[in-house]
């Protein structure tokens, strides 16, 4: 019980639950199969008649199966039966749920005399994405190996798009739908993405676009209840008559206002002239202490969210937020600005934060990285109530546009686990950057975000592209992000460049393989001059595949990773070494 949860009061807790169910006579879903392990273990007799009754078992999609369901075929297993196991080890992405690779991995240790049939054919893709998703996986070491091809020879290159940040992610994506319209071509373009928070901003393009589009295994962005909860807030603070919003907001966290104090307080609209915040005040006296406290607490809360909307607006107000800012005028703070200070102060201040973070721990959802987007979506908009009702605006006419039909969308948002079992004709790949695919350094989960990645190349028809951002907003503000590694994995003669646009600075290394050469004009010790980031000096150069990639520190104490090729903000203005490098 010690890998589920480190709680003292969680194994007693168990116990007592697993006894209620013994004495009720019920199982839960974990007793199906932990009941008869238990029975076929301890019970040599029931064992032996079910082996003789089961003689043959097989098993699809072994790769995702757990540790309960591998003892349970263990279990039924016996000297004269025949075990089949379907699987591909490359493809296990499900270990958040409790997937375990070793099973498939070492299944012919388990299994004596086991004989492995490696079906390596594939009839889906072109070879060019096959050798792509090949590189990528060769990486992990826990594998069984196994090398594709395909009758399909033809095909374009994957590309690898690097751009400078999520705005033009965007836009990248719609013209390619566009450029499909416009030729007609056939299938559907599939978008990926890591989390389904990335949603939001092609949602929100897609629809004042006018294309159709589908989003698969999650509800559209705006109609999720996390985002529901906050968007309440915002509507409460921009009309205090709103009931809808009241009713969601006035107990949710729980406060302890039930529906007998909710009744008392719209029982006071009309004297309150339809002001929900004014009809709780007059309410007060005829709730019970505890629904009266915590109604009082709400009102203080609502009015003091309301300060910052009436205040003078922020001096940045004057700049649409949802424009790049000019690379040498970002500000240096890191917390949000703005109406996306707002949102964020709304999320923590009224509890949401703290109560979706909780149901994630729980359920294993990610309902606080979707109220982090709305922050980032709120940062489009001045932090003034005209800002706010703009952004509440834009909401509503995008909910109107959603009521069009997506029957005949040739447009597919999906997360890449959803995209498992599937394929398209083309995909887009989206958020290639560290932090964000992959999310963290466990080398466990490394490979399984590698796997992953695998997964999600390998749902391609036709086409691949790869995108890596320079910069994203993150907590309402743009955040310079380092491409992802698995991009450094990726032999360079396998992929096709294209950095129009790319404005330099932490592009990161890709290619396959690391190797030095003292025949460049990038050597360690060069000084160099940055328009962003001032005077620095080269401290490590290499080669991926072809590419010469260089890491630069500077004056400031900032280290960027850099493409000089693609770089021109990054210029040398010196040999080696040098006063400054003294001074270093």
């Amino acid at each position: 019980l010690a890998d589920i949860s480190e709680d003292p009061e969680f194994p007693p807790i168990y116990q007592a639950y697993q006894k209620r169910l013994l004495e009720i006579g019920n199982v839960d879903f974990g007793d199906l199969i932990m009941r008869p392990v238990h029975l076929l273990e301890n019970e040599p007799a029931v064992a032996r008649r079910m082996r003789d009754r089961f003689r043959y078992i097989l098993v699809d999609e072994y790769q995702d199966s757990n540790v309960a369901q591998f003892r349970l075929l263990r279990s039924l297993c016996g000297p004269d039966s025949f075990v089949c196991v379907v699987g591909d080890d490359d493809q296990s992405i499900y270990r958040f749920r409790g997937a375990e690779v070793r099973n498939i991995l070492t299944f012919p240790e388990t299994f004596p005399d086991t004989r492995v049939v490696r079906l390596e054919q594939n009839y889906r893709s072109t070879a060019p994405i096959l050798d792509l998703a090949g590189a990528v996986v060769a990486r992990n070491e826990g594998r069984l190996g196994k090398n594709l091809f395909t009758e399909r020879t033809e095909g374009e290159l994957p590309r690898l798009v690097l751009l400078p940040d999520q705005d033009n992610e965007v836009s990248w994506v719609i013209d390619r739908v566009r450029r499909a319209e416009r030729h007609d071509e056939a299938g559907v373009t599939a978008v990926l993405y890591r989390t389904n928070a990335q949603s939001r901003a092609f949602e929100t393009t897609l629809l004042r676009e006018g294309i159709p589009y589908r989003i698969v295994g999650s509800v559209r962005f705006y109609e999720r209840e996390e985002v529901k909860d906050a968007i309440a807030f915002l509507r409460l603070l921009a009309n205090p008559r709103d009931e809808v919003s009241f009713r969601r907001v006035i107990n949710k966290p729980p406060r302890g206002i039930g529906a007998r104090a909710l009744e008392k307080i719209l029982e006071q609209r009309v004297p309150a002239a339809g002001d929900l915040l004014l009809a709780t005040e007059y309410a007060l006296r005829d709730l019970s202490k505890k629904a009266g406290a915590a109604a009082g607490e709400f009102v203080e809360l609502i009015r003091e969210m309301a300060h910052p909307l009436d205040a003078a607006p922020p001096p940045d107000a004057a700049r649409p937020a949802d424009a790049t800012p000019p690379e040498g005028d970002r500000p240096d703070e890191t917390g949000p600005t703005g109406l996306a200070a707002i949102v964020s102060r709304i999320i923590e201040k009224s509890g949401l934060a703290r109560f979706h973070a909780e149901q994630d721990e729980i359920k294993r959802t990610r309902k606080l990285e979707n109220l982090e987007e709305l922050i980032n979506a709120a940062a489009q908009f001045p932090g003034t109530r005209d800002g706010m009702v703009e952004f509440l605006e834009g909401i509503e006419l995008d909910s109107a546009r959603e009521e069009s039909t997506t029957e005949d969308a040739r447009v597919v948002l999906i997360t890449m686990h959803n995209t498992k079992g599937l394929e398209f004709e083309r995909v887009i790949i989206t958020g290639l950057e560290e932090g964000l695919f992959p999310r963290n350094d466990d080398p466990q989960e490394l490979e399984e975000e590698r796997r992953l990645f695998y997964v999600a190349i390998t749902r391609a028809r036709q086409e691949v592209t790869l995108i890596s951002c320079r910069s994203r907003r993150v907590h309402g503000r743009f955040a310079d992000l380092l491409p992802s590694r698995f991009l450094g994995e990726i032999p360079r003669e396998l992929v096709e460049v294209d950095a129009e646009g790319y404005a330099g600075g932490y592009a990161g290394g890709y290619g396959g393989g690391y190797g030095a050469d003292p025949d460049h004009p990038w050597p360690p010790g060069t000084t160099v001059y940055h328009d962003d980031y001032g005077t620095g000096q080269i401290v490590r150069a290499w080669f991926a595949g072809a590419q010469l990639c260089v890491e630069a520190r500077f004056e400031t104490g900032m280290t960027g990773q850099f493409f000089p090729e693609y770089t021109p903000a990054l210029e040398r203005i010196g040999g080696t070494g040098g006063e400054w490098e003294a001074e270093w």
